[in-house]
């Protein structure tokens, strides 16, 4: 028969697995301002919706032809332009933000944008329009003509075309080239493309963010795989387990300091966890549970006093998880952060944490229910003493009536005994699904 025999791991990485997806979401920049909505050199427009519509099928052939049009756009230069822009804007508003941002972006080269930006234009441009396009901006009037706009646009100027101080001979092709289909396309098609390309970079920086975010977390992950694997759960089975656990406060940065925050909290919670369940297996060793202890007074009494000590033992559990969390929100409320994203990571804190209490709250149940059925039974046998014998290792019951609530109280514990255990299992279970989701 088992004999609260679980304690229930309730970790930290619930509640720092909630979180990641909407502090993602939250700490993408809004696309920067762009020159003209009607320009192709406006690869990002402050009023479009990041939609992005459905992947296309695109031709290595197609990408290629798109691939020079975006180089005779120098959409690399104004993809670094408008990842600065941004990042500038985020300042402005909160210079905690575009530092934060700041620490994810600077790795982004402008050949991934343009990578990024590619489908975008490939879904308006055919590879012969493209090959057009790419063909007149690369001659000396369309160079020039390109050139001077992100000329001006990186120098933070409105483009004239008199700027140029074009020769007659220059308009010539210039204007045949804008009378073309193909050209009079550029201004029909590039606000979608830029509606499009905002959705592209907004869900491409919550990717950048996010894997950030979950790098910094790997001390966390290896801690909750060790605490896993103490218990006799397979760690978690997404990529990085098997990962050594790693010292908290080892690392710096936000999120660094957010994965140090939860791998103190998880060994402290774990810690709890054992002290409570070494209290349960050293107090019920000395609980005799067999025929002859239910009818010896002396064990009786002592099992009674040791069904008292597991309720405070049980207590003292539950109120240092109770510390610990409250100390772990302490500690993320303290972390220096932007508001926005430490809103968003509270509030995900906050998630994690209902629903760990109330996992908790139904563990707790249990553990009073299975201690206040083996005080009835100890209380049980101490009333009927000299009325319940034993023969051949087997109760003896004078009453038949004393039988039946003695089946009844065992049939309880039995149930109660399975709840216990079905509720390990389902908090192992969340335990891992939330460090594989961090991973």
């Amino acid at each position: 028969m088992k004999l609260l025999r679980h304690g229930i791991p309730l970790l930290f990485c619930t509640l720092t697995a909630t979180g990641i997806e909407a502090l993602a979401q939250q700490a993408v920049p809004s696309a920067p301002a762009a020159e003209s909505a009607s320009s192709p050199l406006s690869p990002l427009s402050p009023s479009a919706a990041p939609t992005v519509p459905p992947p296309i099928q695109i031709s290595e052939a197609h990408r290629a032809a798109v691939a020079r049009m975006l180089k005779a756009f120098h959409a690399d230069e104004l993809a670094l332009y408008g990842l600065k822009v941004g990042l500038q804007q985020a300042k402005e508003k909160d210079p905690a933000a575009e530092a934060y941002v700041r620490e994810v972006f600077d790795a982004v080269t402008p050949a991934q944008m343009v990578d990024k930006m590619l489908p975008a234009y490939a879904r308006y441009y055919s590879p012969a329009e493209a090959d057009a396009i790419a063909q007149f901006f690369t001659t000396p009037v369309g160079a020039k003509f390109v050139g001077g706009m992100v000329k001006d646009m990186l120098a933070g100027r409105k483009f004239s075309l008199e700027s140029l101080h074009l020769t007659s001979s220059e308009m010539i092709p210039l204007t045949s080239f804008l009378m073309t289909p193909t050209a009079q396309k550029i201004g029909k098609v590039q606000p979608m493309i830029n509606q499009e390309v905002a959705g592209i970079m907004r869900t491409w920086g919550a990717e950048l963010m996010r894997a950030r975010m979950k790098k910094s977390m790997t001390p966390l992950v290896a801690q909750i795989d060790s605490d896993l694997v103490s218990q006799g759960v397979a760690p978690g089975d997404a990529p990085g387990s098997g990962l050594k656990a790693a010292p908290a406060g080892g690392q710096t940065g936000p999120w660094n300091a957010v994965a140090n925050i939860g791998v103190a909290a998880s060994k402290a919670a774990a810690e709890a966890r054992q002290h409570y369940q070494d209290d349960v297996r050293t107090l019920g060793a000395q609980m005799q549970l067999g025929a002859s202890g239910l009818t010896s007074a002396d064990n009786i009494a002592t099992s009674k006093k040791n069904v008292q000590r597991m309720g405070e033992s049980l207590d003292r559990y539950l109120q240092s998880y109770d510390q610990v969390m409250k100390e772990a929100r302490e500690k993320m409320v303290a972390i220096d952060l932007p508001e926005n994203l430490k809103a968003a990571l509270l509030q995900g804190f906050d998630i994690g944490l209902a629903r760990s209490y109330d996992e908790r709250i139904r563990y707790g149940e249990n553990q009073r229910a299975l201690l206040g059925l083996y005080q009835r039974l100890f209380e049980f046998a101490e009333a009927r003493l000299g009325k319940i014998s034993v023969a051949d290792g087997k109760l003896v019951f004078a009453d038949v009536a004393d039988q039946e609530i003695y089946r009844t109280i065992i049939g309880q514990i039995g149930v109660e005994s399975q709840r216990e255990a079905d509720l390990v299992k389902e908090s192992q279970e969340r335990v891992r699904k939330a460090s594989n989701n961090m991973r």
